[in-house]
């Protein structure tokens, strides 16, 4: 029997009906190359909630359950593979098999890595850009390293560090490592260095509009990652929360017509500028949620308005 999953948006809802799996499962697309010492490979096109493994011959090199989108899988170095296999493995025991092609040839030097935005103190996490795939990228405080993360794709964000401390040095660099730590190094990128700010340089946070007078998600650019976001409606407390990134949505209580909602974060004892105030908008005109197809092994969801992801189920 089909079941139908609704999501309901104040007065706008939309209602999409389960669907049998397809009779063939399509190839999953590698997002970037294969790197010969490449240690995460990025892909996506798979059915939603099908089981992947990405295997070497007979080996088992990892094993994930597909959502929606990018996915990302651990590989070991690639020596002498002709091309990891990505496995689709359904519920109703289909299974379709895409090989990568070749890991690329081992390039002769890595550009430098790129730190999105300021770091400043009390932040613990870091945008990067211009990441190789598959590399290791690697960080040191004040000349000690402190972290590595193997990176599946060109931008990252890098999260879980200790709060970084005003004045420190931050040194970020990547590499290639076919063997063991050091001594596996094949190319290395110069390092990009910065020194940590004082938290009084938070930018202005931006309320995405248009938001609703009940309870809804309020979406928020221009934060701090890690700092406290202060909400106001007409200057009074209306509560707080944390961001892990740049942008970020927040649960908040109902807003009373001709409130003016305001947002500030907090870092280190430091305040970012007031956004600009915002007022809430009849919720009489509402648009449809889209969600990606609902298949019968199904157990997650992903939510979107417009362009923008609201959440996972």
């Amino acid at each position: 029997m089909s079941k139908k999953l609704t999501q309901m948006q104040v007065n706008g809802h939309s209602t999409h009906l389960v669907q049998p799996i397809p009779a063939t499962l399509s190839d999953l697309t590698p997002r970037a190359p294969l790197a010969t010492c490449g240690r995460r490979i990025a892909f996506e096109g798979g059915l939603p909630g099908a089981e992947i493994e990405v295997t070497d011959g007979a080996t088992v090199l990892d094993t994930i359950d597909y959502v929606y989108g990018a996915a990302w899988a651990r590989v070991p170095p690639m020596l002498q593979s002709a091309g990891v296999h990505l496995v689709q493995n359904s519920c109703n025991g289909q299974t379709r098999t895409t090989i990568t092609p070749p890991p690329n040839n081992m390039p002769t030097s890595l550009f430098k890595p790129i730190i999105w935005g300021k770091l400043l103190e009390c932040m613990t996490s870091v945008d990067l850009d211009n990441i190789a795939p598959g590399a290791t990228v690697i960080m040191h405080r004040d000349g000690v390293e402190s972290a590595r993360f193997d990176c599946a794709e060109v931008i990252a964000t890098w999260s879980g560090h200790k709060p970084f401390v005003k004045g420190e040095e931050i040194t970020i660099h990547q590499e290639y490592i076919c063997g063991g730590k050091e001594d596996g190094r094949a190319v290395a990128s110069g390092p990009n260095i910065t020194n940590v700010q004082d938290a009084s340089q938070m930018k202005k946070p931006v309320v995405l509009e248009p938001i609703c007078p009940d309870a809804v998600l309020v979406t928020i650019a221009n934060l701090t990652p890690g700092a406290r976001v202060l909400f106001m409606a007409d200057g009074q407390p209306l509560g707080y929360s944390e961001t892990p990134s740049v942008t970020h949505s927040f649960p908040l209580p109902k807003l009373n017509a001709g409130h003016k909602l305001t947002v500030q974060c907090e870092l280190c004892s430091k305040v970012s500028p007031v956004s600009d105030p915002v007022e809430p908008q009849p919720d009489t005109n509402l648009i449809g949620l889209d969600a990606s197809k609902m298949y019968d092994d199904r157990a997650r969801a992903r939510l979107w308005r417009g362009q923008s992801e609201i959440r996972a189920l």
